[in-house]
């Protein structure tokens, strides 16, 4: 029971009113992959240049931005989302952190948070605009809360070129798809995630 209302919290804090259901990519896979295979571009192509890493560096802020005051974390958005949309995510970001701090009883700041954005698909995009799908996962722990655990879902992102940057004009998320776990497995101690979790992003999130 934890779990699950560990997860509708974390869907709950994408920067997300409500959830939402996007069409599947109507392309074949191969063109799909062709096209937006992020792994180069993350690390050839700026942000603000194109949509998709745009997205997935959205996505890899998720902890930075939960983890800031309301203040800073307006501050953040201001470089992540387009102008009229910074006021409405970070209200909702707002919200979705108490009700994050109520279900784990831990303020989010505490937490040892990695957001690891995995694969991300262009959905449809026009010269001006652009629709985001990004599969991630977060893994989250504290001190004396036991074993960390693991969130995964899809963020669908609304993106919009404003001043020569693509810019998230709205998000929503959706639980999954969550793999099975590894029943043989040993689950991780505070300790040894806490380590793990100081280690340098591979993806790394915007910062101020």
């Amino acid at each position: 029971m934890a779990d699950v209302r560990l997860c509708g919290a974390l869907v709950a804090a994408l920067l997300a009113v409500g959830c939402s259901d996007q069409p599947d990519d109507p392309r074949p896979p191969s063109e799909v992959g062709e096209a937006t295979s992020p792994a180069v571009r993350i690390a050839d192509v700026e942000a603000d240049r194109n949509p998709l890493t745009a997205a997935v560096v959205y996505v890899a802020s998720t902890d930075g931005l939960m983890g800031r005051s309301p203040v800073g974390r307006s501050e953040l958005l201001r470089r992540l989302a387009s102008p009229g949309s910074v006021t409405e995510q970070a209200a909702a970001l707002d919200d979705a952190t108490i009700r994050l701090a109520d279900t784990l009883g831990v303020r989010p700041e505490r937490l040892a948070w990695v957001e690891a954005p995995l694969t991300a698909t262009i959905v449809e995009q026009s010269d001006e605009e652009a629709s985001v799908d990004v599969w991630t996962v977060s893994i989250l722990g504290a001190h004396d809360s036991g074993s960390p655990q693991a969130v995964w879902r899809t963020v669908h992102l609304d993106l919009e070129l404003s001043g020569g940057q693509w810019l998230v004009a709205s998000a929503t998320a959706d639980s999954g798809p969550t793999p099975a776990s590894n029943e043989l497995a040993l689950q991780a101690g505070w300790s040894d995630f806490e380590e793990v979790a100081g280690w340098t992003p591979v993806v790394q999130g915007a910062e101020l």
